[in-house]
């Protein structure tokens, strides 16, 4: 049986043809790559084409495809649960406006132009609708106005409009001419009550400093009373002072004046 050998991930197109045993091709090819590369059998796995691990009991066809991977040594592990974990984090987006279609334009635009015309097919749909509620309308009011004037009798006379605004102007005119009177005269009270209330302040100012020079002037005259009495009064203590030093008191200065004042008899010889 020929089976082709190729290294996994090689660009080259060259294949390796050996023919082995149907029955030992696992063996006969580890035996091969051992003595064409020298390449240990725990070195290197065998896949095929399908991307299936062979072993020696495995079954491959005339022609196959038998690519040699080496063998790796694997880590401590967990790498799985970290993965997982990662997983949980990812949140997976329903967004696709930024891709293109197959003319190469991006959906958000061609979403965004559909948008658009969309609103201008409604904008033109309800502009119409008004135009067409409003000349309804219309049609009611004018429908409406035919029905009354056919019923009823409407009164015409120019003169009367006249009449009725000029009255109205004559109104406004008069109650303007009341309003500024009215102010008039509320100005000239004003004035006037002002003016008695200034002078009634200046009497009662002039009243207010005539009873205050009074006032002061009693003061000072009372001041002045108070002031020589207290000198009166210092000085007879003064003078009580100095006669209790002499040790001499009031009888003996009264005997004495009245001694002083006695006339002396004169004696003839």
């Amino acid at each position: 049986m020929e089976l082709k050998l190729k290294f996994a991930n090689s660009d080259s197109s060259n294949f390796l043809s050996i023919f082995v045993d149907k029955r030992e091709f696992y063996y006969n090819i580890c035996q091969e790559i051992g003595r064409k590369y020298g390449i240990k059998e725990s070195d290197f796995i065998l896949i095929s084409k399908s991307g299936l691990k062979l072993s020696s009991s495995s079954s491959l066809n005339d022609g196959d495809i038998v690519q040699i991977c080496p063998s790796v040594l694997g880590g401590k592990g967990g790498f799985g649960s970290l993965l997982r974990a990662f997983g949980k984090q990812i949140t997976k987006s329903t967004n696709k406006e930024a891709c293109r279609d197959l003319t190469g334009r991006r959906i958000r635009h061609v979403n965004n132009e559909k948008k658009l015309k969309d609103f201008l097919k409604k904008q033109s749909e309800v502009s119409k609708k008004k135009e067409e509620d409003k000349k309804a309308k219309l049609e009611r009011k004018r429908k409406k106005k035919e029905n009354f004037e056919s019923k009823h009798h409407l009164f015409v006379d120019p003169k009367y409009d006249e009449q009725k605004l000029k009255i109205s102007e004559d109104l406004d005119e008069a109650m303007s001419i009341a309003i500024s009177n009215k102010k008039y005269e509320t100005s000239k009270n004003i004035s006037k009550t002002l003016s008695s209330e200034s002078e009634s302040s200046n009497f009662k100012n002039h009243a207010i400093s005539s009873n205050s020079r009074e006032n002061k002037t009693q003061d000072q005259s009372q001041t002045g009373a108070c002031t020589q009495a207290q000198l009166n009064g210092q000085i007879i203590k003064k003078q009580d002072k100095f006669k209790s030093w002499l040790g001499v008191d009031d009888l003996d200065v009264s005997s004495s004046s009245d001694e002083e004042d006695q006339p002396v008899k004169k004696i003839k010889i």
